[in-house]
């Protein structure tokens, strides 16, 4: 059988090299977009590894990766480099490049494949064989449908791969598969798995009159044969069947309290093309927001605001950029390239055309930069120059003058973490109830230290008990007349829950007591615990959290429940899972849910 005689097989080698070639993008493609060449290095292995196997020698009792030469590939390897380099001479120039120029004479270093051939043979050689046995190609030309294929990548990245680097990449990769035992275990070509087998069809060839094995019709062939006619025709249909599409979201900036959940802005990549060397700036993402219920009886609900945006339109890296801006008790008012307001309970989205409506005196002011909207208890615009200053009313969205506020820097990039955590707190006028080291104790709290109205907590890796205390009212600030640990139990870097940096510790009732903080173990499997005790320090319930305590990100407390944000304890090779936890400070019950949205 002959190549150059036979048009139906020239078609079928033609097919199998556009299938193969998404299917190496596929294969390849992470985050940062799919790497030219290792994907015309995994073609050209490919291609020699067919070469090797077409000769029938059975390497099987050979050690994989060892070096093996075989005369037969010397014989018909030069045809199928020789059909490569036809096909990219033959093709279109998009630019100054040259296809018909010579192979590279080596390699640049910064030029190398990013994955190697067992790894690439093992990931790819199966889907590989799935598609020669579909179109019914011989085992002797199985090598033209690799050696297409890197044709192909060698065609399309002509403008960032210079013609004559790619070419010595593909002739270098199938020159070493080609004299290299394969991994072990990798099937024969020519007994393809039985679920990839193809019944095929004898048909007259429209040259020499033989009969060319093809392809026989089923069901499903039409359905192929089309998506594979549309790859060859136009980008369109490439697009539309091959676009990768994000498993998920990432949280985007702090989240926030509603009256009854917990919102987090989810940004997520849209769907994309697969491209070698893909560009970030082309790049579009969606901007949601994920209400999730303090209760957590349910999955929560995701609630599209933006789409099409930027990277540079989700940055929260200026403080002043996508975020949430707060709850007003009707409207969650945020921040996506302009004011958005949604309502919790119905999803019902205030935009700018609302605002306007309802303010038709203001003219385009809510077109304002992030700097001249601002958040307290209501949403709050200010004039370019800050001359003016007004604040929505949530029942009409009527814009009202407001006094300019002082804002504290703190304020505006949020609290850090530990200013939520406390060192103790006074049961009466003269009780004293606190979490200590021996050495804090006998430091801070000693027999007449003064107490201080922050009482802020100093995160340290060390161990404390419960103390109680007794207190004399009778200075200006109280001070300490006795104390002592209720037990010899302790809790690492432990603390108490207040609702701001000002305030003194949560107290509960029923029965009347106090919300600590500690860590599990140290090191770094040290998760959040959360425990509450009473007044005489007996603990009532604790509860593992399971996030990572040294990731901890945010805390949103409130009377009935306590929001964490933080993500689970790492491992290695993987990226630690944003999580949100929700605490009931009543039973301690735990409610999570993921951030990857």
């Amino acid at each position: 059988m002959n190549l150059q005689s036979d048009p139906d097989l020239r078609q079928c080698i033609t097919q199998a090299s556009s299938d193969l070639c998404a299917i190496v993008i596929r294969a390849i493609t992470d985050e940062r977009g799919a790497h030219l060449e290792t994907a015309i290095a995994a073609a050209g292995f490919l291609a020699g590894t067919a070469m090797l196997k077409s000769t029938g020698v059975n390497t099987s009792t050979l050690p994989p990766g060892s070096p093996i030469f075989v005369d037969q590939v010397n014989e018909i390897g030069p045809a199928i480099v020789d059909h490569m380099l036809g096909l990219i001479s033959q093709a279109q120039p998009t630019g100054a490049a040259d296809l018909t120029a010579s192979p590279a004479s080596e390699v640049p270093q910064n030029h190398t494949p990013l994955r190697s051939m067992d790894d690439m043979l093992q990931l790819l050689w199966p889907q590989f064989r799935g598609i020669v046995a579909r179109y019914c190609i011989p085992p002797q030309f199985a090598a033209y449908a690799a050696a297409g294929t890197a044709a192909r990548f060698i065609i399309d990245g002509q403008k960032i791969l210079p013609p004559a680097v790619g070419k010595a990449i593909a002739l270098e990769s199938m020159v070493k598969a080609s004299k290299t035992v394969p991994p072990a275990n990798m099937a024969d070509l020519e007994r393809p798995p039985k679920s990839l087998r193809t019944e095929s069809v004898s048909r007259p060839n429209a040259v020499t009159g033989n009969n060319t094995v093809l392809p026989k019709r089923s069901k499903t062939l039409p359905v192929i044969a089309v998506a594979i006619l549309a790859l060859i025709v136009g980008g369109f249909m490439f697009s539309k069947f091959f676009k990768i599409k994000v498993e998920h979201g990432s949280p985007l900036g702090e989240s926030a309290r509603t009256s009854d959940q917990i919102a987090t802005l989810i940004s997520t990549l849209e769907p994309y093309v697969p491209s070698l060397h893909r560009n970030p700036e082309n790049d579009r993402y969606r901007v949601s927001l994920f209400l999730y219920p303090e209760t957590g009886d349910s999955k929560g609900k995701m609630i599209p605001i933006r789409d099409g945006l930027r990277a540079s339109e989700t940055s929260t890296l200026s403080g002043l950029g996508t975020r949430i801006l707060g709850f007003d008790g009707k409207y969650l008012w945020l921040y996506v390239n302009e004011p958005i307001g949604v309502d919790p309970k119905n999803a019902k989205i205030i935009g700018v055309d609302e605002l306007r409506r309802a303010n038709p005196a203001m003219g385009d002011i809510w077109i304002s930069s992030a700097r001249n909207i601002a958040f307290s208890r209501r949403l709050r615009i200010a004039t370019p120059d800050r001359s003016k200053e007004w604040e929505i009313d949530p029942a009409s969205l009527v814009a009202v003058p407001a006094v300019r506020e002082k804002t504290s820097i703190a304020a505006m990039l949020g609290f850090k973490v530990d200013s939520y955590f406390s060192a103790g707190a006074l049961i009466s006028a003269t009780e004293w109830i606190g979490v200590h080291t021996k050495e804090e104790a006998m430091r801070d709290f000693a027999v007449g230290a003064s107490i201080s109205s922050e009482n802020r907590a100093s995160a340290t890796k060390d161990f404390r008990f419960i103390y109680r205390g007794v207190v004399d009212p009778k200075n200006r600030s109280p001070r300490i007349i006795s104390i002592a640990p209720v037990s010899d139990v302790s809790y690492l870097n432990a603390s108490l829950l207040r609702f701001d940096p000002v305030s003194p510790p949560i107290r509960l009732a029923s029965p009347e007591g106090f919300i600590m903080l500690y860590t599990s173990v140290p090191g770094l499997q040290g998760t959040l615990v959360i425990a509450r005790f009473d007044l005489s320090g007996k603990i009532i319930w604790q509860s593992d959290t399971g996030l990572d305590r040294a990731q901890l990100s945010q805390v949103l407390p409130a009377a009935g429940s306590t929001a964490f944000v933080g993500t689970r304890v790492s491992v290695p090779g993987k990226v630690s899972e944003p999580i949100l936890v929700i605490v009931d400070h009543q039973s301690g019950k735990l409610s999570s849910c993921s951030l990857w949205q």
